[in-house]
């Protein structure tokens, strides 16, 4: 099943930057427990962004949060093939 980010988030543009920040920091919790420390770093970024009131910024690093989002899928799959072998 294809998942895009943006989706999650909505346009950006349009959102205060405050309601950017809650989406960015779930993102960061899960991305650490699983070990995805990249994806964990952008949202940090992005979260610390968003609270500081500011949408500066933010397209970027949604941007790496894209492109990082399938390796990290990818990687997930092949662990999870892994273990039910």
């Amino acid at each position: 099943r294809n998942v895009s980010l943006s989706s999650c988030f909505g346009d950006l543009s349009a959102q205060a930057a405050h309601a950017a920040g809650m989406p960015l920091h779930s993102l960061k919790s899960g991305s650490a427990q699983i070990g995805a420390m990249k994806m964990q770093r952008l949202s940090e970024a992005g979260e610390r962004i968003a609270h500081a009131g500011s949408l500066d910024g933010l397209e970027s690093i949604m941007h790496d949060l894209e492109s990082e989002f399938p390796r990290i899928h990818q990687w997930l799959e092949r662990n999870r093939s892994a273990e039910t072998q």
